[in-house]
Formats: structure tokens, C-alpha cells, sequence
């Protein structure tokens, strides 16, 4: 946002222009964004001057929500030339005199757009004030912009992030049934084009008769989602589930929800959730989740990942190369720390933690 490098020298002659970042509780003042201004200038203003920067202080101190004012308005040059900020940096670069903006946009009050130039220029007139006083309102609405475009980004970020660490796959569909977006896992199902599609944003199965089924599913879900209700008119369908055929492999099993309140930043509303489950696929919480969490030797650890991938005891002690005598001593060490008495209450322990995100 602002003035493009060039027409700030174009608006106000002779001029460069900064946004100083302030921090006044911290008393540090650092330039956010810049259009023309010496970049070593920059670096020694974040570095060292900014803590000095009497007009970033003199500024922080006005109460008022917007406003707009001269260098000379808020400090004498006779006191601003004692300063080690002038003597030192100021008149180093050649920047005597400013005018500054207090544009306070939402949750950023302490924003200040600052214009700048050299002795040779002098100081900044009544007409150049009225002209920024002008910009300021045009210049805080794209400054919010700017913040509101960066924090839906930021936030579409880290809810991405959330959700491709969830193990179950899932797919978040808007209103006609499109691919809205879908998680890690679910993404892995679909790439490898067995059974479930995803064909021009649309999800379908391999299967003709298959596909209209989802097809139909998705559409009721999505209507019911929508308000619009189901084949009975009642607005109140659940949902449904079915079964998706795969190539030498056991079915996909997805549930289709409608996505009712559910708030989640995405291009368009979502309206259904698919949730997919493979039979075949053994999900384990991360690989040192159990060992950190009731505190598994290394063997034991490897042991009870194996438990929960189905392994049965003869099958672990010949994977591990160990006795059945070691691994029932294992096995009661395992029970003890994990607080479970047998293999199917172990079994569950490790499938629940498994439905926790782990990185």
C-alpha cells in the first residue's frame, strides 16, 4: 500500500517517504515499509536510531486518531539539532525536515506515514499538508485492506497446516458439490487414481454406478447443507455413506456430512465434509508420541507400534528377531506403564491417539 516509489517525489517535490512501525510501549520505532529512502538509512534507523527517533515519540504521544502535521509542529529545529538522532542520522541523510500522517488503522494505532526531504527543499507547506490531510483517509482504507488481505492469509495458513496434520482424510465441499479443499491424506486416496477421482473439482469414483451414487449423495448433502432440503423436502437429510471399489483392494468407505455452522476460511461456504477411511491403512500416532508419553524404552516403543498395526506376538518376535520370553516381559512392561491390562485395551489406546494430530 501507499505512494509508488516514484510518485512520491512526484506529489511532494524532493520528497522520499517511510512507514515507521511503532512500538511506543517498547519505545522502539522501526520502518515497515519505504519508497525512495536510502536503504542504509533503514538499516541504521532499525538497528540503532529508531530507539532515538524523537518525532516517532513526540507523534506516539498525540491522542488523536488522525492527524496531520509538520516536523517543526512537533519539535523546534533548535531542539531537534541537540538531538544525537539529528546530528548523527538526520543530517547525515540529508532529512531535516518531515510531515506525518497518523492514518490508525484497525488494531494499529500507532501507524504513521511519514514524507521526507533534505535543507535544499525546505520545510513542508500549508498546500503539501492539506494534500496529505487528503490522502490520509484513502491511505488508511488500503492500509486495512492490506492488513485484512494478509491476516485471512495468515489464517488460511495455519487452518491448512491444522488440518493436513489430521490422519483422517477429509475433503471440504461448497455449495455445487466442488472441491473446496482437502487435507494431506485425503489428497494422497485421491492422487493415486484408485477408486476415487478428483475430476474437474469434482470428486467421482472409477466406477459408473459408483459415481452416481456419490454424485447423488453429495448433491442431498450439499442441499440439505444449503437449506434446501432433502428428496423429502424436510431439509434435515444427515448425510449418507457408501462404498467405493478399488483395484485388487478392499472399498474406500467415505461419510458424506453436511458442513452446517461451520466456519472455516475458504474461498466459497462449505456445505459437506467426505470423510474417507482405507481399511488397509494402519494409522499410528507419531513415531516418539508413546515413548514420550508414558515413558517406553526404545523396544518397547517398536513392540506397542506394532501391537496397534494389527501385529500379532508371534509375528512381533519374529519381526524383532527377539524370544517370545522377551517379548512377554516387554509386553507386562508395556501394560504397566500404559495402565492396560490386556492387548485390546492397548490396541485402543494406541487407535485413539492415532486420531490426534502429530506433526
Amino acid at each position: 500500500m501507499g505512494f509508488r516509489p516514484r510518485t512520491t517525489s512526484a506529489l511532494f517535490s524532493g520528497s522520499v517517504g517511510g512507514a515507521p512501525a511503532q512500538d511506543s510501549k517498547q519505545n522502539v520505532y522501526t520502518v515497515a515499509r519505504n519508497w525512495e529512502v536510502d536503504p542504509k538509512a533503514i538499516r541504521l534507523y532499525n538497528q540503532h536510531y529508531g530507539a532515538l527517533d524523537v518525532w516517532g515519540r513526540k507523534t506516539a504521544s498525540i491522542a488523536a486518531p488522525q492527524w496531520v502535521g509538520t516536523s517543526q509542529s512537533l519539535c523546534s529545529f533548535q531542539e531537534l539539532s541537540r538531538t544525537e538522532f539529528y546530528n548523527d542520522f538526520l543530517e547525515h541523510f540529508g532529512l531535516p525536515y518531515a510531515m506525518f500522517s497518523i492514518c490508525q488503522p484497525a488494531g494499529h494505532p500507532d501507524f504513521v506515514l511519514g514524507v521526507y526531504r533534505g535543507l535544499h527543499h525546505g520545510e513542508f507547506h500549508s498546500s503539501e499538508l492539506d494534500l496529505l490531510h487528503f490522502l490520509t483517509p484513502h491511505i488508511r482504507r488500503a492500509f486495512n485492506l492490506h492488513l485484512l488481505i494478509s491476516d485471512l492469509k495468515d489464517r488460511s495458513a495455519r487452518m491448512s497446516t491444522a488440518f493436513d496434520m489430521l490422519p483422517t482424510a477429509i475433503i471440504l465441499l461448497g455449495a455445487q458439490g466442488e472441491i473446496l479443499l482437502m487435507n494431506r491424506a485425503a489428497s494422497a486416496i485421491v492422487t493415486h487414481q484408485d477408486g476415487l477421482l478428483a475430476v474437474w473439482n469434482r470428486l467421482q469414483a472409477q466406477r459408473p454406478c459408483e459415481s452416481a451414487q456419490l454424485e447423488h449423495v453429495i448433491g442431498r448433502t450439499v442441499g440439505a447443507s444449503g437449506g434446501n432440503g432433502d428428496s423429502h423436502g424436510n431439509g434435515l437429510h444427515p448425510g449418507g455413506g457408501l462404498q467405493i471399489s478399488r483395484r485388487g483392494r478392499q472399498a474406500l468407505q467415505l461419510l458424506i456430512t453436511p458442513g452446517r455452522n461451520l466456519t472455516i476460511e475458504t474461498a466459497s461456504p462449505v456445505c459437506a465434509l467426505v470423510f474417507i477411511h482405507d481399511p488397509e491403512q494402519r494409522i499410528r500416532p507419531g513415531q516418539n508420541v508413546l515413548q514420550r508419553m508414558f515413558d517406553l524404552t526404545p523396544a518397547e516403543n517398536r513392540v506397542a507400534l506394532l501391537i496397534g498395526d494389527g501385529k500379532s506376538t508371534r509375528e512381533i518376535a519374529q519381526l524383532l528377531n527377539v524370544s517370545p520370553n522377551t517379548l512377554k516381559s516387554q509386553l507386562a512392561s508395556i501394560y504397566t506403564k500404559t495402565n492396560t491390562a490386556r492387548q485390546s485395551q492397548l490396541v485402543r489406546l494406541i487407535t485413539r491417539l492415532s486420531m490426534e494430530p502429530s506433526v
